[in-house]
């Protein structure tokens, strides 16, 4: 863009905007940046004679128009390829949670074009209103074949959810019952299920104070440093449980356990009102990291944004199955 005189047309106005809401969109910037003193001294440099559009603007109008625009050319490109060319397509699902605690679950469309170049098109993002279930997936994936992919190509080409076959308690090995895993089998009644459920809350609880306690205290973090390194343990550091992120409450107990040593020397050589966990609780512990460990890797291979993952669900189910049922049926359950 350059200086002008004259007026700005309605037409050059909205390119300008559009290109605002792109780079927001690109940056991941968030609509109130168009009010940064900066950034509106910038655009009067560029074009003095436009004036930047209000933040609301942005938000309710312009990025919403620029989103429709774009998915209508995507769904217009998907269909043209999967006509001529492309015989099948894939999706990889994502799910996280936000700083404010909101889940979101999201739909990666991929496919091979014809010169063999890998086409992956982030096609829908839905807002969980409850925690994540694998019925989420099909209802997604059910309203992404009927808006992304038109009809006469969704029947040929892509294998919907309704032709998946239904998993039950009976696929798992000799009826496995999850439950099992941590204690007596889910037949011993509630009662026992909750009084298991609250010494997993207690033990997280003791071991989340204990990473607190050396977060908060820069002399505690200090003779922990002293006494992994007299005890030749790895130079790492605690790692706090945070609710939003994945896989927290296991990294938080892995770390626990790997520093189980150092920080039990350090706590019973210093004045602190935190307890220390008890024998008994580092082998629950320990255990506990055993058991999640292998959905912990079956996480992040499903979290892949480069392949294709539903086709592995399957196996992962059953490897997750095995790990489970080996566990509940070994002499160190919990």
């Amino acid at each position: 863009m350059t200086k002008g005189k004259g007026l700005l047309s309605e037409s050059a106005k909205k390119q300008i905007a559009k290109f605002i809401a792109r780079m927001i969109a690109k940056d991941l910037e968030p609509c109130e940046f168009v009010e940064n003193k900066g950034f509106q001294d910038l655009m009067h440099h560029l074009q003095p004679q436009y004036k930047v559009l209000h933040r609301t603007t942005f938000s309710r109008t312009v990025t919403p128009e620029l989103y429709q625009s774009t998915a209508d050319s995507l769904k217009v490109e998907i269909a043209s390829d999967m006509a001529n060319s492309v015989e099948s397509i894939t999706f990889t699902t994502d799910m996280w949670t936000s700083r404010a605690n909101q889940s979101y679950i999201a739909l990666t469309c991929h496919y091979m074009t014809p010169p063999f170049h890998h086409q992956g098109i982030y096609s829908r993002v839905r807002s969980l209103a409850r925690k994540p279930h694998c019925s989420q997936h099909k209802d997604l994936l059910d309203q992404n074949h009927r808006e992304l992919v038109s009809r006469p190509y969704q029947r040929d080409c892509v294998r919907g959810p309704r032709q998946w076959p239904q998993y039950s308690r009976s696929h798992t090995p000799n009826g496995l019952d999850p439950s099992a895993v941590l204690g007596t089998h889910f037949s011993a009644g509630s009662e026992g299920r909750q009084r298991r459920d609250a010494c997993r809350v207690l033990l997280c609880k003791k071991a989340r104070a204990i990473v607190e306690h050396y977060k908060h205290s820069a002399q505690a973090t200090r003779r922990l440093k002293n006494c992994q390194k007299r005890m030749e343990l790895p130079d790492v550091s605690l790692i706090e449980d945070v609710e939003t992120r994945w896989k927290s409450e296991h990294d938080m107990l892995s770390r626990v356990v790997d520093l189980k040593d150092a920080a039990s020397l350090e706590m019973a050589t210093s004045e602190t009102s935190v307890s220390c966990l008890s024998p008994s609780e580092w082998n629950v512990a320990a255990s506990l990291v055993q058991v999640l460990q292998p959905i912990v890797d079956v996480t992040a291979d499903l979290s892949g944004q480069k392949y294709g993952t539903i086709s592995t669900v399957v196996p992962h189910f059953n490897r997750c199955s095995f790990s489970l049922w080996n566990r509940a049926n070994s002499k160190g359950a919990l």
